[in-house]
């Protein structure tokens, strides 16, 4: 005897996490801005010795 525990009406237990599209656009505009600044900054100035020597660390 057999005894379906899971009937096609009754929901999964546990907590139900709706994307939120809104806070991921937000997310993503905000990380995007953040790496244009940082990028911006980067550039905006020449090398020193010491990026210099740890890029050639790094390689």
């Amino acid at each position: 005897m057999s005894i379906d525990v899971m009937s096609p009406e009754r929901r999964e237990a546990g907590p139900q996490i709706t994307p939120c599209p809104v806070a991921t656009q937000a997310q993503h505009l905000l990380a995007q801005l953040q790496f244009s600044q940082v990028s911006a900054r980067a550039l905006a100035r020449p090398p020193v010795d010491t990026d210099l020597a740890v890029a050639a660390t790094v390689a």
